[in-house]
C-alpha cells in the first residue's frame, strides 16, 4: 500500500510539471511563426529554461489551422534532481481549445516510474487529462494496469478503472 502512495504520487507530482511546461512551450512565439501555409521544420529541438529546463525534440513540427502537429514527440523536463521525459509517436496541440492529444506508444518517465498507454489527451486550460484506453504504470517494485485513466493536476488526484496491481518485496 505503501509503494501505490509513492506511486501516484509520483505520477501526480509529474504530470503537474509536465503540464505548466506545455503550456509554456506553445505559447512561444517560435511556434507561431512556422504558421505559413505548408511550411515544416524537420529534426528541430526547441529548448527553454523557467522554472526548470525543457526540451522538446521531433522529427517533423508543422501546423494545419490551429493544429501544430509534432511527429515523434519527445520532451524533457528538468529542475534540480527530478527529470521527466514524455515520448509519444505524435503529438498534436490545439491552440484555440489548448488540447493536447499525445498519440502512439506514450510514455511518461519519471526515475524509477513510467506509465505507459497508447494515448493522453491533455486538456491543457482545464488541468485535466484523461484516456479511454488501457494504461500501465510500472516500478522497480510494483506493476499496475487498469483503463481510462483520468488526472486532475489542480487536485492532484489519479483514477484508474479496473486496476491491478502487483507489489514485489524488496
Amino acid at each position: 500500500m505503501k509503494g501505490k502512495i509513492l506511486l501516484y504520487t509520483g505520477v501526480f507530482f509529474l504530470a503537474s510539471l509536465l503540464l505548466g511546461k506545455i503550456t509554456n512551450l506553445f505559447e512561444m512565439e517560435r511556434l507561431k511563426s512556422i504558421q505559413a501555409k505548408g511550411e515544416k521544420i524537420k529534426q528541430f529541438t526547441l529548448v527553454g529554461i523557467g522554472n526548470g529546463k525543457y526540451r522538446l525534440k521531433g522529427d517533423t513540427l508543422y501546423t494545419k489551422g490551429k493544429d501544430y502537429y509534432i511527429d515523434k514527440f519527445n520532451l524533457e523536463y528538468t529542475k534540480g534532481r527530478e527529470k521527466i521525459k514524455v515520448l509519444s509517436n505524435k503529438g498534436v496541440y490545439n491552440s484555440e481549445d489548448e488540447t493536447l492529444n499525445l498519440q502512439g506508444d506514450v510514455q511518461v518517465i519519471l526515475q524509477n516510474l513510467k506509465m505507459e498507454t497508447d494515448n493522453l489527451k491533455v486538456l491543457v486550460k482545464e488541468k485535466r487529462a484523461f484516456n479511454t484506453t488501457d494504461t500501465k504504470i510500472t516500478s522497480k517494485q510494483m506493476l499496475t494496469t487498469g483503463r481510462n485513466v483520468f488526472i486532475d493536476f489542480k487536485k492532484n488526484r489519479l483514477k484508474l478503472e479496473d486496476v491491478k496491481t502487483v507489489y514485489r518485496g524488496g
